[in-house]
C-alpha cells in the first residue's frame, strides 16, 4: 500500500473515533432510533435557534419529519414547549425579544403570552394574554387534555380550561409555583417539592434540593429535577420524600463527548424520558445541546437500556418534550412467564410477536424480551406491546415511619404474603400487617421511640410461579426536628 493512502487510512479512522467519541453522525443512530419508533407512534418538540430566532421544532420517533413547528413571529423567541397528555396541542411561551425566562426583566407594557397549536402546527392561538414561567422554561402542567395550569404575571397559578376559557385560581400568594396534576405538591425553579393543599389553596415550603429545573411526572408520584451542573437527574418519591439518581453525570450510558446533562422531561405515559446533553459546555443559550430520549420504566422511573440522539445541529437545542402514541392492543408488562389476554371483537388472526401465531388474544411468553403483538382482520391492523422480563424476586425500594406506629415498605413491583414472619430486632410488638399492591403496612403496637431494625420474610411477589424475597432486614428509624 503506498505511504500516502496508509496515511487517508490512518486520518480516516482517527475521524471516526472522533465522531465515535462526540456521539456518531445521524446515520448511526438509524436503527436505534428505528428501534425505539417500533414502541409507537411519537413526536418530539424542542425550543432552538437553529433558523436564527428561538423557535419551536420537532421531529418523529423515527428521526423523520424535522421542521420548524412554531411561526415565525418577528422580535419574539419562542420558548418552554409541552405537549397535552393525548398528544393533540402543544403550549409554549412567545417572549419579547431579550427577554427570557432565566431572569429577564419584563418592561413595563411589554407582554409574555401563552401559545397553543395543533402539534402539527396548525391553529396557532394565543390563549393567555400574559404569562409566566418559573426561573428557566417552566411554564405549565398539563392536568388533563383540556385543563392545564398556567403562572399569572403577579406570581400566581391559575387553572384554565382550554375549551371554555373558564380559569380557577390555585393560590393565594404568589411564587411563580407550578402544582402536580394529583394537587398534592408545588414546585418553584428552586427544587423543593413542597406541600400543597387544595382547600385552602396554601403552599407548605419545605427544604429546598440542590440543583434546579425541577417538575412532576403525569401520574403525580414523582418529581424530577437537575441536581448539578451538568448531571445527575434525580428522582423524588412525592410519598416518602426518597431521591435516587436517574442519570448519572458523565452517565456511562452517553457518549463520552456529549455527556453533560440538561433539561430533562418525562413523558406523559412514563415510559419515555428526554433531555438534552451538550459536549461538556454549560452555557444555556450558546452552547451545542443536543436532545437524546431513553426508554422509562414508568413505575419506578428507572432509564432502561442506552439514551438515543435525536438532534444533530451546532445550535443549542434544549427543553424537550416528548410523546408515545397509545397502542390498540395497550402495552404490558410482567415477569416470565407472563401470559396476556388481549380481546377484540370478531374473528381476527394474531402475531405474538415471538415466533408463533393463534387465533385468540390469550398467550404465555416464556421467554424475556419485548414483543410486538400484531391483530389482523380484512386488511386492518391492530398493535399491542408485550415487555417480559426475568423472573426476580421483589425488591424493596425504601422504608418509611409513618404516624410513628406504622412502618410503610414500598417494593419495586405488587407482593404477596405467605406464611409471612415479621419481627423487630428490638422485640417491640407488631400489631398487624397487610399488602397493599406494592406496599407493605406494618402497624406497631406501641410508637417507635428509637431507631430499630424490621426482618421481612416470607415475601413474594405476583407472578404465575411467584419467586419469593431472601429474608430481609431494613433500618427503621424515627423522624425528628425538624421534620421537614
Amino acid at each position: 500500500m503506498r505511504r500516502d493512502s496508509i496515511a487517508l487510512l490512518t486520518l480516516l479512522l482517527a475521524a471516526s473515533s472522533v465522531c465515535s467519541a462526540a456521539g456518531g453522525s445521524q446515520a448511526s443512530w438509524a436503527k436505534a432510533q428505528a428501534e425505539l419508533a417500533r414502541l409507537g407512534a411519537g413526536f418530539l418538540v424542542w425550543e432552538s435557534p437553529r433558523s436564527g430566532e428561538w423557535r419551536i421544532w420537532t421531529r418523529r420517533l423515527d428521526c423523520s419529519g424535522l421542521r420548524q413547528l412554531s411561526p415565525n413571529e418577528r422580535g419574539r423567541g419562542h420558548f418552554g414547549p409541552h405537549i397535552s397528555p393525548d398528544g393533540r396541542h402543544v403550549v409554549y411561551l412567545s417572549f419579547p425579544g431579550g427577554v427570557t425566562g432565566y431572569g429577564g426583566k419584563v418592561r413595563k407594557g411589554q407582554r409574555i403570552p401563552l401559545h397553543i397549536m395543533r402539534a402539527d402546527g396548525s391553529g396557532d392561538r394565543v390563549i393567555v394574554p400574559d404569562a409566566r414561567c418559573y426561573s428557566g422554561d417552566r411554564s405549565t402542567v398539563w392536568l388533563n387534555d383540556r385543563l392545564l395550569e398556567y403562572i399569572a404575571p403577579d406570581g400566581q397559578t391559575w387553572q384554565l380550561d382550554i375549551r371554555t376559557d373558564r380559569r380557577v385560581q390555585l393560590t393565594t400568594k404568589g411564587g411563580h409555583w407550578l402544582i402536580n396534576r394529583a394537587r398534592t405538591h408545588a414546585t418553584s425553579g428552586r427544587p423543593t417539592f413542597s406541600v400543597y393543599d387544595i382547600r385552602t389553596r396554601a403552599i407548605a415550603p419545605r427544604k429546598r434540593e440542590g440543583g434546579c429545573e425541577p417538575y412532576f411526572t403525569h401520574d403525580g408520584q414523582w418529581g424530577f429535577w437537575m441536581n448539578g451542573a451538568g448531571g445527575p437527574v434525580r428522582r423524588f418519591h412525592l410519598a416518602t420524600r426518597r431521591t435516587s439518581i436517574i442519570l448519572d453525570k458523565d452517565d456511562k450510558r452517553l457518549p463520552r463527548d456529549r455527556d453533560y446533562i440538561y433539561f430533562p422531561m418525562v413523558s406523559r405515559c412514563g415510559r419515555l424520558f428526554t433531555f438534552a446533553c451538550s459536549p461538556d459546555q454549560h452555557d444555556h443559550f450558546k452552547s451545542d445541546y443536543d436532545v437524546f430520549v431513553a426508554r422509562m420504566d414508568p413505575r419506578t422511573l428507572e432509564v432502561l437500556g442506552r439514551p438515543i440522539r435525536y438532534t444533530f445541529h451546532g445550535a443549542c437545542d434544549r427543553y424537550p418534550d416528548v410523546f408515545l402514541q397509545p397502542l390498540a392492543l395497550g402495552r404490558h408488562e410482567g415477569e416470565a412467564p407472563f401470559t396476556v389476554s388481549l380481546t377484540l371483537d370478531g374473528a381476527w388472526q394474531w402475531d405474538y410477536g415471538d415466533g408463533r401465531r393463534g387465533r385468540t388474544g390469550r398467550h404465555t411468553y416464556d421467554r424475556a424480551g419485548s414483543y410486538a403483538v400484531t391483530a389482523s382482520r380484512d386488511g386492518a391492523v391492530r398493535m399491542g406491546q408485550v415487555r417480559v422480563t426475568p423472573p426476580s424476586p421483589p425488591r424493596v425500594l425504601d422504608a418509611l415511619l409513618r404516624g410513628g406506629r406504622e412502618i410503610v415498605v414500598r417494593f419495586d413491583e405488587p407482593i404477596q404474603l405467605r406464611e409471612p414472619a415479621l419481627a423487630l430486632a428490638s422485640g417491640a410488638a407488631i400489631q398487624s400487617w397487610k399488602a397493599d399492591g406494592s406496599t407493605l403496612i406494618v402497624q406497631l403496637a406501641a410508637k417507635l421511640r428509637a431507631a430499630d431494625t424490621l426482618r421481612l420474610d416470607g415475601i413474594y411477589d405476583r407472578a404465575p410461579l411467584p419467586n419469593r424475597m431472601e429474608a430481609q432486614a431494613i433500618a427503621v428509624r424515627p423522624l425528628t426536628w425538624p421534620t421537614n
